[in-house]
């Protein structure tokens, strides 16, 4: 196959030979043209315009020559491994592949075994869903477990475990400056009641206080 490329980039002209059916390997050194060649025959296979190509010379100039390709009438179909395919498929930051959890893990056997663990859990879901007490345990719970606060072990002095420890029971020996809140500290809401600032509306019918 002979492709003859005509003012593409850098290159005035230039007749290329393909041998069909055989690695064809053309090397040269930066700037003289692989990459233009590539681009031209790819946009010629796919029919797309060759204007991208117009010769840098040319740019801010009349009289402009068209880019143009021959000899490659017969090629529809091109795979160009260049930087882009390799920053899409070669080589991605966080996976080897795209697409690689498609590829590789979501297969039949995945799908089938995620509606088996999907049935499995459905029941444990639908109790937990429907039981409004257990949905309270688990919301007092979380509400328990984070007066800890945040630190590497025990509790943080920062807390509101750790204050109430530091500054006694509240809850019993209520401040006189809080005493306008004691429906609030005395009820059965009074620890998710401690993030009254974020949930205030949800106790809002405790007290007129």
């Amino acid at each position: 196959m002979n492709i003859r490329i005509i003012n593409c980039r850098n290159i005035d002209s230039a007749d290329i030979l393909v041998v069909e059916n055989k690695l064809n390997i053309k090397y040269a050194i930066n700037g003289t043209g692989k990459s233009t060649i590539a681009k031209a025959i790819e946009a010629k296979s796919k029919n797309n315009t060759l204007e991208e190509l117009i010769p840098f010379k040319y740019k801010d100039k009349g009289n402009i020559p068209s880019p143009e390709i021959n000899g490659i009438s017969d090629v529809n179909n091109v795979y160009v491994f260049n930087e882009t395919y390799i920053s899409q498929f070669a080589f991605k930051q966080n996976e080897l592949i795209n697409n690689s959890f498609d590829i590789f893990v979501k297969t039949s056997d995945y799908d089938r075994h995620m509606q088996q663990i999907e049935l499995l859990l459905s029941e444990i879901k639908k109790t937990f869903q429907d039981n409004d007490k257990l949905a309270q345990i688990i919301s007092d719970l979380t509400a328990f477990i984070d007066s800890f606060g945040r630190a590497a072990s025990g509790y943080s002095a920062a807390g509101v475990l750790g204050k109430g420890l530091g500054n006694g029971n509240k809850v019993e020996n209520i401040p006189a400056e809080l005493m306008g809140y004691t429906d609030y500290i005395k009820s059965d809401k009074k620890v998710p009641w401690l993030a009254w600032q974020i949930q205030g509306q949800d106790y809002i019918d405790i007290s007129k206080k």
